[in-house]
């Protein structure tokens, strides 16, 4: 007997919970916060908030992103959200006082802080080995390299 897949809108809509302002995904996050929900048999898997968009007006346009009006990463209400280019999401991210700067430490793939590469620069300049400087710190030896001459975390001084 095969089985009964249920409507993913019905069952996207069960994991939202709707305030008097904002409507907040309950179900899986992506590493940022935004909601993430897949959809079976295909086993895509889409942000919460552009399936909300999809939802209530149909496909986005390539080369849209979907921006939420509230600010709100999890909420998922129609109203909030609105299309806009690459340039619309920086200047709406500057406007709400975000930081678009992603070196160093403000990278989320970062696992060095200034501190680390301060501290790194000296051993270097002291003679120890980079493998030495990698092991210590958890990361590869050309990411020592390219830190200790200033060819990455230029800006820490």
């Amino acid at each position: 007997m095969p089985v009964k897949r249920q409507d993913p809108v019905v069952l996207f809509w069960k994991h939202v919970e709707k305030t008097t302002t904002c409507w907040n995904w309950t179900g899986a996050t992506m590493w940022k916060g935004y909601g993430v929900f897949g959809i079976a048999p295909e086993r895509r898997h889409l942000r919460a908030h552009r399936y909300a968009w999809e939802i209530a007006h149909g496909t986005i346009p390539r080369g849209l992103f979907v921006l939420h009006r509230c600010d709100n990463r999890r909420c998922v209400r129609p109203e909030h959200l609105f299309l806009g280019t690459h340039d619309d999401n920086m200047r709406d991210k500057m406007q709400k006082g975000g930081r678009i700067d992603a070196r160093g430490a403000n990278n989320y793939n970062a696992k060095l802080t200034d501190a680390h590469v301060r501290r790194l620069r000296e051993m270097s300049r002291r003679g120890v080995l980079h493998k030495n400087i990698a092991t210590m710190f958890g990361v590869t030896r050309a990411a020592v390299s390219y830190a200790a001459r200033g060819d990455t975390w230029s800006h820490v001084k």
